[in-house]
């Protein structure tokens, strides 16, 4: 399709309040930086800014604050709450480190939560949560069964 360069300006504009879409978003990202509209560059430039400053607002907080507030976005992400999880059988797949699952054992939200991982190092986890951070490939044998998250 050929656009005379006048109707291509003028659709560009006329699109200029529309929502940033999840296509146009995928598209944008796969171009070169020097080629992404305005409205994905400012999209950008916010969320740099914005993380910055989460950093920033991070490096002031003790330990606990931040993995409250890790475990806290992490459940808004699942569409989750602390209630939903209360005395659940809950599995955590790639479990990282484990804080999630940690984080559910020491605020007494369930005693029964495992995680998973298959570059969990062993050597660095604390006696009593052993038997809740497993090492292990979930992709080929779950070793935790009939959980309910």
């Amino acid at each position: 399709m050929i656009f005379r360069e006048s109707n291509f300006e003028a659709e560009l504009e006329k699109n200029r309040d529309q929502p940033l879409t999840p296509d146009f978003l995928a598209e944008q990202i796969r171009l070169p930086k020097d080629q992404w509209d305005e409205r994905f560059s400012k999209l950008i430039e916010q969320k740099i800014r914005e993380n910055q400053q989460v950093n920033i607002e991070e490096e002031e907080e003790s330990p606990e604050t931040l993995l409250e507030k890790k475990y806290k976005r992490y459940l808004k992400s699942l569409g989750l709450d602390d209630e939903m999880l209360k005395d659940k059988k809950v599995i955590d797949l790639g479990t990282g480190s484990g804080e999630f699952v940690k984080y559910l054992i020491e605020k007494g939200i369930t005693k029964e939560a495992y995680g998973i991982d298959i570059q969990l190092d062993e050597s660095l986890i604390e006696e009593k949560f052993k038997p809740h951070l497993l090492r292990g490939n979930f992709e080929e044998e779950l070793l935790i069964q009939n959980a309910d998250y």
